[in-house]
């Protein structure tokens, strides 16, 4: 009996060591992506070119355990302040949680900028339409239904002042370059027409879709 409750005790002990560890591992590899993504980021946004992008890909999972098992998350990329305030850094924050609880956040990093952080999401995976209104934050979720793997980083400086856009999207098909020239078209519409040096050349030919 004494021995029953030894073995009973020392396998509890076993799984909750093994559980602890998981969330160790998965958390470092977590930290290490959205490390990397982050100063990625932070080169894009100090670049001293006029225009500057780069299409970032996310895996689909994080393996460990040699890679024979997968955690599977999305990665909430947000700015603050909501209002950008003159003469003031914005900050951009990359924050990596299990994907069924976007609360339980297991790895950030956040980066701070002059420019204006303008952000493009993809709200619902099924139609995979590109919000063409500005959010305060956006997901990637490489296990949507409609995988949402990647996003654009681009940097522009517009009658001088920098701006640094974050676009969802996917690495499949055209969808990258197709939501940069959405965003492009729209960005073009809302500026004052006829005046070459309000023009961009950041983003691809695009229209905006009414």
């Amino acid at each position: 009996m004494n021995l029953l409750i030894l073995v009973t005790a020392l396998a509890a002990i076993i799984v909750y060591f093994m559980f602890g560890l998981t969330d160790i591992v998965v958390s470092n590899s977590a930290q290490q992506i959205v490390n990397a993504k982050a100063e990625q980021a932070l080169g894009i946004a100090n670049s001293n070119k006029q225009c500057f992008s780069t299409q970032i890909n996310m895996p689909y999972s994080i393996k460990y355990f040699g890679s024979s098992r997968e955690y599977f998350y999305a990665m909430k990329i947000s700015r603050i302040p909501e209002i950008t305030k003159e003469g003031e850094n914005n900050t951009l924050i990359f924050a990596i949680a299990n994907r069924q609880h976007m609360d339980k956040i297991i790895a950030a990093k956040s980066i701070d900028t002059d420019a204006e952080i303008v952000l493009f999401g993809i709200p619902d995976p099924e139609t995979f339409e590109l919000a063409l209104q500005p959010s305060t934050s956006i997901v990637i979720d490489p296990q949507a239904v409609t995988p949402i793997t990647s996003f654009v980083l681009v940097k522009e400086t517009y009658s001088g002042e920098n701006y640094l856009y974050a676009i969802a999207c996917s690495f499949s098909g055209d969808s990258c370059q197709a939501n940069l020239g959405q965003v492009g078209g729209c960005i073009r519409a809302g500026r004052v027409a006829n005046v070459p040096q309000h023009e961009s050349s950041c983003f691809p030919a695009g229209v905006c879709p009414p």
